[in-house]
């Protein structure tokens, strides 16, 4: 299923040349997408986290695919849905990871399931153009967790403030956000 993703258009097409040199993305390995950020990063990595997880099931599973840049700390971060997918205690350690390895002005995209369905299928994310994506089920429908409200995900993203908010036709809610400097 393809889908719009109007806050990843309007990141990406307030991008100036040079701004981004490096992009980090929490999913699998996409051609797709690498062909969206070749055209305005210069280092790009993918790091494929694992899907959901409970709080008994090791951080070093969970963090231990957030590399460093081979480069420049990462300045625009994708996220989908990997937040959404994990317990609260997990979710805070991903996003202080993330803080680690980004830009002091580091920009976070980030996906969260506002369907209000009990079960869904785990998805894979693949960027078609910077308005674009493919939604992919890669297994079958599994429980899901509470829904958060906007304040719970803004919670959730500290350091990182929230700019602005999309409900999108496919269920999701899309964030922008920027790393706040210390």
């Amino acid at each position: 299923m393809e889908g719009a993703l109007p806050g990843m258009s309007s990141l990406l097409s307030g991008l100036g040349p040079g701004e981004v040199r490096s992009v980090l993305d929490l999913g699998p390995a996409s051609g797709p997408s690498l062909r969206v950020y070749s055209g305005f990063a210069r280092w790009v990595r993918f790091a494929n986290l694992p899907g959901r997880m409970g709080s008994g099931e090791g951080r070093d599973r969970m963090l231990g695919p957030l590399p460093s840049s081979p480069g420049p700390p990462y300045d625009l971060i994708l996220a989908w849905n990997a937040l959404d997918d994990l317990v609260p205690e997990l979710q805070s350690q991903v996003v202080q990871r993330i803080v680690e390895v980004s830009a002091p002005s580091a920009r976070l995209h980030a996906l969260f399931d506002a369907s209000g369905r009990r079960t869904a299928s785990p998805m894979r994310f693949s960027l078609l153009d910077p308005g674009r994506m493919l939604l992919e089920p890669v297994g079958p429908p599994r429980p899901r967790g509470p829904q958060l409200l906007p304040g719970g995900v803004e919670s959730i993203l500290e350091p990182f403030h929230v700019l602005r908010g999309f409900s999108l036709k496919t269920g999701f809610r899309e964030y922008l956000a920027v790393r706040r400097s210390k």
